[in-house]
């Protein structure tokens, strides 16, 4: 699946390292996925068309019930009706079931296990929804529009990147580490068990990707994540090249 790979080649990358919690809604969603240096969200804003950046679109094959993580995404009309298009990085971990979402086109790529939804429902949800969202009062997909509406701006989130939320933002939960567990895929990406993947993946996300202020939480849930993937350089570059393979 694309989506699967797409998040394989960004932990490999180091892309998620840093990385904040920058919109979570109890009774919604949790959502993350976009770098802290704005060069490099340059190349996911859907908005620049880089080429390769914007995912194609896949069959809704799961649903998006309490743990499901999917890719967020902006709408765009598919045979005459909107559906979830343009997904580059963000993603989104459902805090209850949003099975409406299914029809829509929003296609899980994993899931997290109740242990990780554990330390998911502890995530920092003081900023409530993003201020974009609350500004559009016809966005009738979310149905906690009218919540606390203290979250950033998503434009100076592409634009400023950590800059922005550590300094408006300072009590967000960031990811610290993410690795792939399991044997290195051969040299055809496709060829890769891509579902134990994103499960794994997701729980180095959540258990190794709290802050300070939950890590005695996340401690205990450790021992079972092991690193097998050295970190490797973010650079724009490397982001731009991974899009043309």
């Amino acid at each position: 699946p694309h989506g699967a790979d797409r998040i394989f080649n960004l932990v490999r990358l180091g892309f998620f390292e840093g990385a904040r919690f920058y919109r979570v809604v109890p009774g919604w969603v949790v959502q993350f996925g976009v770098n802290g240096d704005p060069e490099i969200n340059s190349v996911y804003n859907y908005l620049n068309d880089v080429p390769g950046a914007i995912l194609p679109n896949e069959k809704v094959k799961a649903s998006n019930v309490r743990g499901a993580i999917s890719f967020s995404s902006a709408y765009g009309e598919v045979n005459g009706k909107l559906t979830a298009v343009n997904r580059t990085s963000e993603l989104y971990i459902n805090f209850e079931n949003n099975s409406r979402l299914d029809p829509m086109g929003f296609a899980p790529v994993g899931f997290v296990d109740d242990a990780g939804m554990k330390v998911v429902d502890l995530l920092y949800s003081g900023y409530g929804e993003m201020q974009d969202v609350c500004a559009d009062r016809n966005a009738s997909s979310n149905p906690n529009r009218d919540s606390n509406c203290k979250g950033p701006w998503e434009g100076r989130l592409y634009k400023e990147g950590n800059r922005y939320l550590e300094s408006e933002f300072p009590k967000m939960d960031l990811i610290l580490q993410a690795e792939v567990l399991g044997a290195e895929p051969t040299k055809n990406n496709h060829d890769w068990p891509w579902a134990p993947v994103v499960l794994v993946l997701v729980g180095a996300l959540l258990l190794l990707g709290l802050s300070g202020i939950h890590a005695k939480e996340a401690a205990s849930l450790k021992q079972w994540i092991r690193p097998i993937f050295a970190r490797t350089p973010k650079t724009t570059e490397q982001f731009k090249e991974l899009q043309e393979q």
